[in-house]
């Protein structure tokens, strides 16, 4: 069905210290299929991501994390646009550990995503935002 080559490229950067650790990421990936132009969704993606881990007392911990990524389409066909979506994030997670196997924690997500043009099923202008707030049991055996 597809046919061509993927190309990403990943640079990571973390830190660790005392008082917690902090990871920087970019990625770029490239998608380059061959296949016929009416059906070729092979999307050019850029990533950065942020995040920072610190400990507040001896069994609790909290995590954030931003990140921006953009996909840009191509132009498909003869008469349809190439279209770019772009989703910006941040979240959060306090964690307390309980015991060695169990730890509880409270997650907060929030989502934004905006494409601009279009394909014939995709808006042009098109935007939302999603909000997720959540409590977690982890068990590990």
């Amino acid at each position: 069905m597809f046919s061509g080559d993927m190309h990403q490229t990943r640079a990571e950067f973390t830190v660790y210290s005392a008082a917690g650790r902090s990871q920087f990421r970019l990625e770029h990936e490239r998608n380059n299929r061959n296949d016929t132009p009416q059906r070729s969704y092979s999307p050019v993606r850029k990533t950065l991501r942020a995040a920072h881990e610190i400990g507040l007392l001896p069994r609790l911990r909290l995590a954030g994390a931003v990140s921006r990524r953009t996909s840009d389409y191509p132009n498909v066909g003869t008469n349809q646009e190439g279209h770019q979506d772009t989703r910006s994030s941040i979240g959060f997670e306090l964690r307390w550990q309980h015991r060695k196997n169990l730890a509880l924690s409270t997650v907060y997500d929030y989502i934004y995503n905006h494409s601009v043009a279009g394909l014939p099923n995709v808006a042009a202008n098109y935007r939302y935002q999603r909000y997720t707030l959540g409590v977690m049991a982890l068990y590990s055996f």
